[in-house]
Order: C-alpha cells, then structure tokens, then sequence
C-alpha cells in the first residue's frame, strides 16, 4: 500500500547585504518583511544571513545559501553609489557580463523627471544588468529587481529601501514566486496578541496540549515589552482545513487566556481600543506627564483615529497642570504630582475640557532619579467616564524608555478592559 508523504516546502534563505545593516547602524525590518510574507506563499524561511560590501564574502554567501534553498533573496547594494556591489556580485555568480538596457535608463529619467529633480551621471548605471537576468520593474523607486536561475534554483535581488522593497515585492515578486513554485500547500497564521502575563504563565495557562504535537504545526513564543505573542503556523491541503484549524485553537486560547488576550490577528492594544470605541460610536482624550506623548501617538498613528481621538494634553510640570487642567496647586503640593489624586483630577478635567465620553491620564516617574516621595518606576493610570473613576497604581523596573511605554501598555490595556465589561 502506498503511503501518502508530505510535500516538501520550497526552502528559502534571505541575505541583506550592506555594512550598515552587519554594523547594526541600520535595523533590519526587510528580512522580518521578507519571512513574513514567504511564509504566507508556502515557503520555509531557514536563514538570515547578513553580509557586508566585500564582494568576495557575498559571493561565499550566496553560493553556499544556493546549496542549502531554492529561493535567495538578497536585499539592498542596487544603488549607484561605490559600495553598491550587488549587480557586479550577481554578474560573477552568472558568468554573464552586465548589459545595457535603454528600457529601464528610460524609467530612471522619468522618475526624476516627473519629481523636478535633476538626474545624477552615476545613475546611469542602474539601467546596467547581467545578460540573460529577469528584471523586475521598480514602479516605487530607481533600482528594479533582479532575477538570475541558477541549476533550478532563483537568486533575487531586490532594492534595500524598505518601501520601495515591500512595493516591488508585493507587486512583482509575488506573481512570479507562484509561476515558479506554484502553491503546494495551504499557510495559514494565527499572531495572538497577550497582555498582563509573561511568557512562563502563558505557557502554563495553555497547558500540556501546547505547543501540539502535530508537524503541520510550527508554534513559537515571543516576550517584549507588556506583552507576549503567541504565533502559530499551519499548514494544510485546502482552505477548509485550515479555516477549521485557525478556529479550534483560537477558541482554545480563547479559552485558556480569558481577558489577557488582546488579539487573535496581531493587532495591537491601540488598534483594538479603536475598534471598541468606533463600534460603541465613544470618544476619547488623554492627560499625559512622564509619558509625554506616547499614549496620544500611539492612539493617532492609527488611520481613521480621528473618529474616536479627541485630543489630549501634555501637562509636563506642576504648573501647567495648574494652568492648563485646573489642579489645584494646593492639591499638587499636598499630594504631589506622582499620585492618585492628581491622577484623577487630570483624567476628570481632559474628559471635561474636551467633551469626550472616556479619558485616560498618566502620571508617575519614570526616571532616573527620585521624584519628590515617588521613587523611579512608580505610575498612577486614571480612567474617567461616565459612571467611571478608576485610579490604579502600577510599579515598572527597568530603563526610563521602558517604564514609559509600559505605563502606556498598561494604560490602555486598563482602559480595554473597562470598554470590554461596561
């Protein structure tokens, strides 16, 4: 009797290249990108391997990843500058010399041409390619992708501005990874979002039937600041399948996580507490001192934020919360301004002052030294609504940047659960 085996996933190995990126003086968000979006096509991510501009090590690299994958993608060195290698680096591992293309040093013209900006001599030789390559159009910026098949196997290169990475991806890339690969199986992602517990907890909650035994299955668990996700990939044969496993266990951490889970899709508390408050048509404004900012950005780097933001305000020292929410100086000096007290008067004032159904207020110290009796890490989060007043004081440990986005995590979990139980 034949045994049915699983069809391999076509492996692929991401290389970003530039000395920026080995120096860490650039971050590397288009290899997160990268895996994200191969994943979700089918492929099996098994490397990143950065490389400086020495042409003899990316070359060393790129062959040693064509022996290991069936997909590299590089990702910057395109530009027309000195220490952009990459086309010279692909032309050595092709054996084919780079030839002119009237084609795309038209496109290069335009670009410019269209942006009123004047062309650069040097750019000129982005318009150059190795003989034979596939070229992929860059309608997002100057340098187009390259593609060269090698013994089976495809070597892309791709622009290493993320932007103009992601557009051209998403536009060009993705079309031909199917024309080659095809779709051999069905990748489903589930990013559950969890707040207010650590990494260990979580584990424990979900108990001995996670991670599951089952290869179609790859889990991972990842802490950062406040807050914990939980992926979990699936692989399956039809969309029916993998539609009834994406339910069962979302209703399974559903279940075991209650209240701390955030999201099921990777939304953050900030988009999620939109969504709450456009579906209970509610507004809100926030009082902010040591945080100075940092819960109003978060809220209005949402699109659409305008329909449930009201505003806020940035009350930094005493006497701006004298004068801008009405506190009492009495009341700050008796208190002090690291208290409950003054926690609730600002969330009461902003939610007054600017009308809006909900507020939220921070005040604490975050650092480095003493404030007045509070010590470092102390925060006091107020919430005032309706037929709210909630004041709840939190201690953080740890650097000022971290305690000031943790008052900000715990502020607004505190306020999504109000919104979830009201």
């Amino acid at each position: 009797m034949a045994r049915s085996r699983k069809v391999l996933s076509p492996r692929a190995i991401l290389v970003p290249i530039g000395s920026e990126v080995v120096s860490g003086n650039v971050v590397d968000t288009n290899s997160a990108f990268l895996s994200r979006e191969l994943t979700q096509l089918g492929f099996e991510v098994i490397q990143h391997v950065a490389v400086k501009d020495d042409a003899v090590m990316i070359i060393r690299v790129l062959e040693d990843a064509l022996g290991k994958a069936d997909l590299i993608i590089t990702t910057g060195g395109l530009g027309p500058t000195f220490d952009d290698i990459t086309k010279d680096v692909l032309s050595r591992i092709s054996g084919q010399p780079l030839v002119f293309s009237p084609t795309q040093l038209k496109h290069i013209q335009d670009y410019f041409r269209k942006r009123k900006r004047k062309i650069h001599k040097s750019a000129r030789y982005q318009a150059y390619f190795p003989r034979k390559s596939r070229i992929f159009d860059n309608r997002f910026g100057v340098a187009a992708g390259i593609g060269i098949e090698k013994e089976g196997k495809w070597l892309i290169a791709l622009p290493g501005v993320p932007y103009e990475m992601e557009g051209l991806f998403k536009t060009e890339i993705v079309s031909f990874l199917a024309s080659q690969f095809g779709k051999t199986k069905i990748v489903s992602v589930m990013n559950a979002k969890i707040t207010g517990m650590s990494e260990v907890d979580v584990v424990k909650k979900l108990g001995t039937r996670f991670p599951p035994a089952d290869n179609n299955i790859q889990c991972g668990i990842y802490p950062s600041p406040g807050e914990v996700t939980v992926r979990m990939t699936f692989e399956a044969n039809n969309h029916k399948k993998a539609a009834s496993l994406l339910k069962f266990w979302g209703n399974a951490l559903c279940s075991s996580l209650g209240a701390h889970l955030i999201s099921l899709s990777g939304e953050s508390l900030e988009e999620v507490v939109g969504k709450l408050l456009v579906k209970r048509r509610q507004t809100l404004a926030v009082a902010e001192s040591m945080t100075g900012g940092l819960m109003a950005k978060r809220l209005t780097d949402i699109p659409g934020s305008s329909r449930y933001v009201k505003g806020g305000t940035v009350v930094y020292c005493d006497p701006i919360k004298a004068a801008i929410l009405g506190i009492d100086k009495r009341t700050l000096h008796r208190y002090s301004a690291v208290s409950p007290q003054t926690a609730w008067l600002m969330a009461k004032s902003v939610r007054e002052k600017f009308r809006s159904d909900w507020a939220i207020s921070i005040t604490g110290n975050a650092g480095p030294g003493s404030q007045g009796r509070q010590p470092v890490g102390i925060v006091f989060v107020g919430l005032a609504g309706e037929n709210t007043k909630v004041v709840r004081k939190y201690y953080f440990v740890g650097t000022r940047e971290r305690i000031r986005w943790l008052a900000s995590q715990s502020a607004l979990d505190m306020f999504r659960r109000a919104l979830l139980n009201e």
